[in-house]
């Protein structure tokens, strides 16, 4: 877990807080103002990634905005750490959460792992459009 997520920029360890802040939200059913742009972000980050997957364009992930980093400085300040957070959740979204920083880092060298990852973020995805829209799913 360590070496997967240590070693990442600080907007790319946002991106993970997001991701595992909308899961949470998601798994309690909380829907609120706050959870709506949670999804909304973590939603542009999924298809930005699974964009430079599909075009082999890893720059795109290395644009952010000011706006972004000076909240993550804001949770930094008041002792977030993502480790604590990743513990919480289940072994398998552990494992989703460790290929995702590898991702990140772009440490991902093989087909299989490229698969992996846009299964992933796929899953993730289709977890946020369930969530939205309880009712297509039945």
């Amino acid at each position: 877990m360590h070496n997967a997520i240590s070693p990442l920029l600080e907007k790319d360890v946002y991106k993970l807080y997001l991701l595992i802040e909308a899961l949470k939200r998601i798994d309690k059913n909380e829907s609120s103002r706050g959870t709506t742009k949670i999804l909304n972000d973590v939603e542009k980050y999924l298809k930005q990634s699974l964009n430079s997957l599909n075009t082999d364009d890893l720059e795109s992930l290395q644009e952010e905005s000011g706006e972004l980093l000076q909240k993550f400085y804001r949770w930094l300040i008041q002792g977030f750490e993502i480790h604590t957070e990743i513990n919480y959740l289940s072994p398998n979204r552990k494992k989703e959460l460790i290929a995702l920083g590898y991702f990140l880092q772009g440490e991902l060298s093989t087909q299989e792992e490229f698969s992996y990852i846009k299964k992933v973020l796929r899953s993730y995805l289709a977890i946020i459009e369930r969530f939205r829209n309880p009712s297509s799913t039945q």
